[in-house]
């Protein structure tokens, strides 16, 4: 005689769906409220200083200002100063030009870099990138 488990397999079935459901629910929680790399800058006029309106750092970094390429991609870096930052958020914060060299109005990429642990900014040094592999770097104007 051959005896069919309903109740079990039902039981499987809702213990399988509750445990989809729960890691779905982690997933986004840790996307909502996971320390992320962001960057919010604007054209602005050339002056002293890049203005850094928010940047938010995932591990201690720089922010660099680039000369932008033809294609909008970061080339030679600015003659600045890398501004380097603890973790954290931070709001309103400026990115000094050198007052030896001469800074020229064009198009400007600002990328975040994330310190490789010295301390120091250098070629050890590479871009943070957001968790879809994509560079937290804007582009924008200095007039």
């Amino acid at each position: 005689m051959v005896k069919i488990m309903i109740v079990p397999r039902i039981k499987i079935i809702l213990l399988a769906a509750g445990v989809v459901i729960a890691a779905g629910i982690i997933a986004v929680l840790l996307y909502l409220f996971l320390p992320r790399w962001s960057l919010t800058v604007y054209d602005q006029p050339l002056g002293t200083a890049l203005h850094i309106e928010d940047v938010r750092l995932f591990r201690p970094g720089f922010v660099v200002p680039h000369e932008a390429d033809i294609y909008g991609r970061p080339a030679l870096r600015l003659p600045a100063i890398p501004l380097a930052l603890p973790a954290g958020a931070y709001r309103n914060v400026n990115v000094l030009f050198d007052p030896d060299e001469e800074a020229l109005p064009g198009d400007v990429v600002v990328v975040v870099y994330e310190d490789n642990g010295d301390g120091q900014f250098d070629q050890q040094d590479s871009p943070a990138r957001l968790l879809s592999g994509e560079i937290v770097q804007r582009k924008i104007r200095l007039e």
